[in-house]
């Protein structure tokens, strides 16, 4: 989804042809996308309506003069885009730095103490060996086709 969604940015256009945005996809240095499937060819219009068949986003079609195209239009990705990706950074932030902490707080923080407030250091904890009580289980969810394709790059 990340990739889509700068290949929508970078063209800075609403709506992409599927030719388009798989060539936008291969260009993508270091993702699977020139490089698709059992095969390892270029990921086809075809392959990447199948991916995103699984968020429920079709190519629609658009009719250019006497041509009839299909494609993706960036309204189509608004749902998925919030589900799974992180809100872009405003382009002011992309510079900003993290404050240097003073001596007092440096290597403390809320995340270095435990739920009963003793505090962790070092990897070390202190207090109750029942570091999970009261966690609840998190259900799981079989992946997507696109997040096992994007997770071959791990």
């Amino acid at each position: 989804m990340a990739d889509i969604r700068s290949a929508f940015a970078e063209a800075a256009a609403t709506w992409l042809t599927s030719q388009e945005l798989c060539a936008r996809l291969h260009a993508v240095e270091g993702h699977p996308w020139a490089e698709f499937g059992d095969k390892k060819k270029l990921l086809s219009p075809t392959q990447l309506a199948n991916l995103l068949r699984d968020f429920e986003i079709v190519p629609e079609k658009v009719r250019q003069g006497e041509k009839t195209l299909r494609g993706y239009g960036l309204a189509q990705f608004t749902d998925a885009f919030e589900r799974y990706l992180d809100a872009p950074p405003p382009e002011s932030d992309l510079l900003a730095a993290t404050p240097p902490q003073s001596p007092k707080t440096q290597g403390e923080s809320d995340f270095s103490r435990s739920a009963t407030g003793t505090v962790v250091a070092g990897g070390e904890k202190l207090g109750s060996d029942n570091v999970h009580a009261g966690c609840g289980g998190v259900p799981l969810q079989r992946p997507s086709k696109l997040e096992m394709a994007e997770a071959d790059l791990l």
